[in-house]
């Protein structure tokens, strides 16, 4: 490879941080100081020379930083990057801040790659991302052949955390399709085109599995014991699974992530809704919301199996947290992904929200909470009309 072959891929490839660029000085100095005790004063030597000494400096800046520049990429998961539409810059930010680590089997059936292989399919743990409320898990599934047309679907799955299997975990999980949402809402694939059809195959064969959980009510899992069981492999349509692959893969884990959330004290009510929003935790991904809301009735009509009206009793829901407003007057406002709703504890006036989200915030630039007032009646990018803003600093 030439010279400039090596400089312009490095200029590519890297963003070398401050303190590599100092300790690469320093080992040029250091070579510099040597080659003059010697009488080779660089700068009078031929080009060839001056080549060999480029690659010295190359070979110092990647061993000083190849666990920090290029880490952020190298073991970001291709599901979990085109569902959150990372770029770069905030793939670097969630690594800087700890909430993103490679996922590490510590279970004893786990081999020097941390995969686990049976019936010929291999499942190996690539990445997680964890906050104070969320967590996201990505798994790689390879050796399985997929038939055109079908959604490959594991029969079972097992997430216990801290050996305590009384306490539920509520968790949602699912083969990469290929599809995320754009800024109006709607399903498109990682390229930007319409989605028409889920892509589950990636092209050298392998799948893979995301598996994200609201850990709200169980206290968050940083720093926690965290096991996954995969049992049986094959495929589902609706709601009816076909066997394929009678297996099981296990997989033990120590969470780590942040815990650092922006927090917000608030008294912003909500139009004439009755509800008042008093607190809310932003982190780079998720939001989780209180307000003073007191418990309403309602009688909801509808209409039963034999097509007959009938009315039933619910309870009112307060507008629930659906984005955000950043500090350069952009909406974000279809970015709250699954989560869960619902009254704190036994209160019948504190009700809550916490949701994780599709895309990644710097929680600094936000300026603004949303809320839904309505759902556009046609797809669209959401505008101040559809929503109740709640300024915060």
């Amino acid at each position: 490879m030439k010279e400039k072959e090596i400089r312009d891929r490095m200029q590519t490839n890297l963003v070398i941080p401050d303190v590599v660029q100092e300790r690469a000085q320093l080992a040029f100095d250091r070579i510099r100081k040597d080659q003059i005790k010697k009488g080779k004063v660089i700068g009078m030597r031929k080009k060839r020379r001056k080549k060999s000494m480029w690659i010295i400096i190359a070979a110092a800046v990647f061993a000083f930083g190849t666990m920090t520049a290029c880490a952020a990429y190298l073991r970001w998961s291709r599901g979990i990057e085109a569902q959150l539409q990372a770029t770069e810059e905030q793939k670097r930010m969630l690594e800087e801040e700890q909430y993103t680590e490679p996922l590490k089997n510590e279970g004893d059936s786990a081999e020097q790659t941390g995969g686990v292989t049976d019936a010929g399919v291999t499942v190996t743990p690539l990445q997680s991302i964890v906050d104070s409320r969320f967590a996201w898990l990505s798994f790689l599934v390879e050796g399985y052949e997929l038939e055109e047309g079908q959604e490959p679907c594991f029969n079972d799955i097992t997430i216990v955390a801290d050996d305590n299997i009384e306490a539920p975990i509520s968790w949602t999980g699912s083969f990469y399709n290929g599809i995320h949402r754009n800024e109006e809402g709607n399903p498109v694939y990682e390229d930007g085109s319409p989605a028409d059809g889920e892509i589950f195959v990636k092209e050298d064969g392998s799948m893979e599995y995301i598996i994200i959980i609201d850990a709200t009510q169980y206290g968050g899992l940083t720093g926690k014991k965290l096991h996954v069981e995969f049992t049986d492999l094959g495929t589902v349509y609706k709601t009816a699974y076909t066997p394929d692959l009678e297996a099981s893969w296990s997989f033990d884990f120590t969470l780590k992530g942040s815990d650092k959330v922006r927090t917000l004290t608030l008294s912003e009510p909500l139009g004439d809704t009755g509800a008042t929003v008093i607190y809310a935790e932003i982190s780079p991904i998720s939001l989780y919301v209180n307000y003073e809301f007191p418990l309403q009735e309602e009688m909801v009509e509808g209409v039963n199996e034999n097509g007959e009206s009938i009315a039933s009793r619910d309870f009112v829901e307060a507008p629930p947290v659906t984005g955000v407003r950043l500090k350069d007057g952009t909406l974000d406002g279809y970015i709250t992904g699954g989560g869960s709703m619902g009254y704190l504890g036994e209160s019948t006036e504190v009700y809550t929200c916490s949701f994780q989200l599709d895309r990644i915030l710097d929680v600094d630039q936000v300026d603004a909470l949303l809320f839904r007032k309505a759902w556009p009646e046609t797809s669209r990018a959401m505008t101040e009309e559809d929503v109740y803003i709640v300024p915060v600093e």
